[in-house]
């Protein structure tokens, strides 16, 4: 796993109730979108990790979902490019690998910069089957 460390002004912290509608409004496949309640439960009691910026507002965000998988990642776009999402994966992981649990992610096949993104932390495709979703693993 490949970690970096946030640049000066940023730090890492959870998620809070009150981005409950900022994450389902980003999240991008509206036919199989998490209700209000999804997220609520998803803050409240799933593992997860924010950025934040010097305003206290948050950049970049993930959850590790009821399924063990690390997912709903997503970067404020005047925050991409700067390695956020990759920072916030990695610890994530860590934090399964710690727990002796493989870190994984699904990830849909045509969403090229997720899994470019996802390939940099150190997270490889999984060759066995799979079908609108392209799930990787770790080497641990």
């Amino acid at each position: 796993m490949v970690e970096q460390s946030l640049p000066a002004g940023f730090r890492f912290g959870k998620l809070k109730p009150e981005h409950n509608s900022l994450l389902q409004s980003k999240w991008h496949y509206p036919l199989v979108a998490p209700s209000l309640q999804y997220y609520a439960n998803a803050i409240k009691n799933l593992s997860n990790l924010a950025i934040y910026n010097e305003k206290d507002e948050i950049v970049s965000w993930a959850v590790i979902k009821a399924l063990g998988d690390i997912g709903h990642t997503y970067t404020m776009p005047e925050y991409r490019g700067r390695g956020f999402a990759s920072m916030i994966t990695a610890h994530l992981a860590k934090r399964m690998i710690d727990a002796h649990t493989t870190p994984y992610v699904s990830i849909k096949i045509q969403n090229e910069k997720s899994i470019k993104v996802h390939e940099k932390v150190g997270f490889t495709p999984y060759e066995g089957p799979h079908v609108d979703f392209y799930p990787f693993v770790t080497k641990v």
